[in-house]
């Protein structure tokens, strides 16, 4: 395994994309499972292979989902601790130099209130 080149925020980016054509890909693999079963008889040898390769498919894309949906909700997580300690240490400058921290206090709730309107 190696370094991404991309900060975390495109990585972030980057991981939502996959995971969403994933997904997309799941539900269109999911749609196939009803016309594959009626296409071939249930005697033929090549219906428990077909239906084999759709279940380890399945199984597949289902595993990658949850593992990237996973290190997605870790960066995610990762981007609002990272955001939270960088407040915290500006007000506590802010603080030592006697400044007032509540303007801080007032800046953060803005932000969080564009970004709620915005998601």
């Amino acid at each position: 395994m190696r370094a991404s080149p991309l900060s975390e925020s495109e990585q972030l980016a980057s991981l939502e994309a996959y995971v969403r054509s994933i997904e997309t890909e799941l539900q269109t693999h999911n749609a196939l499972r009803g016309p594959i079963h009626q296409a071939l008889s249930q005697c033929n040898a090549n219906a428990a292979k077909a239906m084999a390769n759709w279940e380890r498919k399945s199984e597949y894309l289902l595993r990658e989902s949850v593992k990237f949906r996973t290190y997605v909700e870790s960066l995610q997580f990762a981007e609002q601790w990272k955001r939270e300690v960088y407040e915290e240490r500006e007000r506590a400058r802010r603080a030592a130099r006697g400044e007032d921290v509540d303007d801080l206090d007032k800046a953060e709730k803005e932000r969080q209130r564009k970004r709620g309107e915005e998601g």
